[in-house]
């Protein structure tokens, strides 16, 4: 939220900007890296909950990645539309 970052000391929102993405991106990056060559097949973490759980786990896994990639895609035009009409100051009705 905007008026929260305003509302810290910017050496705090910079901080937190700055190590966050490193705490979560970097590992899962690491962990990436490791099972992608422990398993040099193509299907990524869907063959990786496969070998581990079984069949009906890596299903499982599949359907609800591709649900997540498919909703995570369809919100980004949405956002660019909203950024756009802000920053251009455009009229409602081009959403």
């Amino acid at each position: 939220n905007e008026t929260l970052l305003s509302a810290a000391p910017p050496l705090a929102v910079l901080l937190f900007t700055a190590t966050i993405p490193l705490l979560f991106s970097l590992p899962s990056a690491l962990l990436t890296a490791e099972l992608a060559t422990s398993f040099p097949s193509s299907g990524g973490q869907v063959v990786w909950v496969h070998s581990a759980f079984g069949a009906a786990a890596g299903a499982h896994n599949a359907y609800w990645l591709w649900l997540t990639n498919l909703l995570d895609a369809a919100v980004y035009p949405q956002m660019m539309m909203e950024y756009l009409v802000g920053q251009l100051q455009l009229p409602e009705e081009s959403r």
